[in-house]
């Protein structure tokens, strides 16, 4: 291929990655931003999901963590 060598960047396709760590931060935000906007309209599902969550679900696990730790030799 003409002007493609050692060093020369491959076909991308169309596409151009040489921006894309131009402002990290500014990428970093809009990808924050826009995580927060997907899942505010849960917010107030998820608190009164996690009101409901039961202590004990962890400590029932606890003989069988005790069992585990026995086989694997801990």
């Amino acid at each position: 291929m003409p002007g493609y060598g050692p060093g020369m960047m491959e076909n991308m396709g169309g596409f151009d990655p040489s921006s894309l760590m131009s402002a990290p931060q500014l990428r970093q935000d809009a990808t924050m931003n826009q995580a927060n906007m997907v899942s505010s309209p849960y917010f107030e599902a998820n608190e009164k999901a996690a009101e409901k969550t039961n202590p004990m679900n962890a400590a029932s696990q606890e003989p069988g963590k005790s069992f585990l730790m026995k086989y694997i030799g801990k």
